[in-house]
């Protein structure tokens, strides 16, 4: 195959991964505690820059819930699309974006006093010149109050196959919110059996071996909120993810107790008891709320002067009474 279309067909792949992962608000760190990829091998897969071996491209389709071989089938897609093609998912994308943020009446300057990106990278964004990284992309999708991934959804969407409706079955195909919702009970009930397996909350490898139980809970969290709004009205919906964000706080009670834990596992486990939301917490710090979003993710390191705030907000949290 061309060169060319190699790296389309990897780049489509790759950013399609990038976005299906950012919608189940898994971070890097997340894949990398699976085993699927390196961090250096991820990055690069998601930056369109190498294609995995067949065994880590199973393991990365299983980890966010895709068929077995979409991502050769998205490979073979992008394979398919002219550099004209890749040139118009970049101007796509910065446009769409553009649009949004002068919608919200957001300026320019105010992203960039955000620190999110300078006026001059945000211009050459906007004009299909270049492609934010990852957690920049996240934090101009927070910005705007888009889902995570839509930046690379609109980026492919030319190379988005039409329907074939020659294959179209006679028979009604089942109800894809029932189907989705029976998939994550399937799925908690293998995570709840991990978790059962977990050492003793004062093992030193407490933190390493729940982390990816953690990730799991994380992602089952945002399928199952989507379940819930595919079925209003479902007891069991709004049960099952009851049952999900209750495992999933016990679990974040647990490691934010280990002497290991990390300054974003105390600050979330300190915020979500005195019920304060991340937009709260960011304006208490004076930081951006994509900030402590990252801290939280341990995807950030911060300043001396950040972290001393967060270690004094902490401990305030902690010792008010309820």
């Amino acid at each position: 195959m061309h060169d060319d279309a190699h790296a389309a067909g990897v780049t489509r792949a790759g950013a399609a991964f990038a976005a299906r992962r950012a919608e189940l608000r898994m971070t890097v760190q997340d894949v990398v505690d699976s085993g699927a990829l390196s961090k250096s091998a991820l990055v690069n897969f998601e930056n369109g820059r190498t294609w995995p071996r067949d065994g880590n491209r199973d393991k990365l389709e299983r980890l966010v819930g895709l068929e077995e071989g979409a991502l050769t089938s998205l490979y073979e897609q992008g394979a398919g699309m002219s550099r004209q093609d890749q040139t118009e998912g970049l101007v796509r994308a910065g446009a769409a974006f553009a649009k949004r943020r002068d919608d919200l009446n957001i300026t320019q300057v105010e992203v960039a006093e955000q620190k999110i990106m300078s006026v001059q990278a945000l211009i050459a964004f906007e004009k299909g010149r270049s492609w934010p990284r990852e957690m920049r992309r996240a934090e101009l999708e927070r910005l705007v109050r888009w889902p995570p991934g839509t930046l690379a959804s609109l980026r492919n969407a030319a190379a988005t196959p039409s329907p074939d409706l020659d294959g179209v079955s006679a028979e009604p195909p089942a109800d894809p919110s029932t189907l989705m919702l029976d998939a994550v009970k399937l799925a908690l009930t293998s995570a709840l059996d991990k978790l059962k397996a977990l050492p003793a909350d004062d093992a030193p490898t407490f933190i390493a071996e729940a982390r990816p139980v953690m990730a799991s809970l994380r992602s089952l969290q945002a399928l199952a909120s989507r379940a819930v709004r595919a079925n209003i009205g479902s007891v069991s919906a709004v049960q099952t993810l009851e049952d999900i964000t209750a495992c999933f706080e016990d679990l974040m009670g647990r490691v934010a107790a280990h002497p290991a834990a990390s300054l974003g596992q105390k600050l979330y486990v300190a915020r979500r008891k005195r019920h304060l939301n991340v937009q709260e917490v960011a304006d208490i710090l004076d930081m951006p709320a994509t900030t402590v979003a990252a801290v939280e993710a341990d995807e950030q390191e911060l300043s001396d002067d950040y972290r001393e705030r967060v270690e004094q907000l902490i401990r305030t949290l902690t010792f008010l009474k309820l």
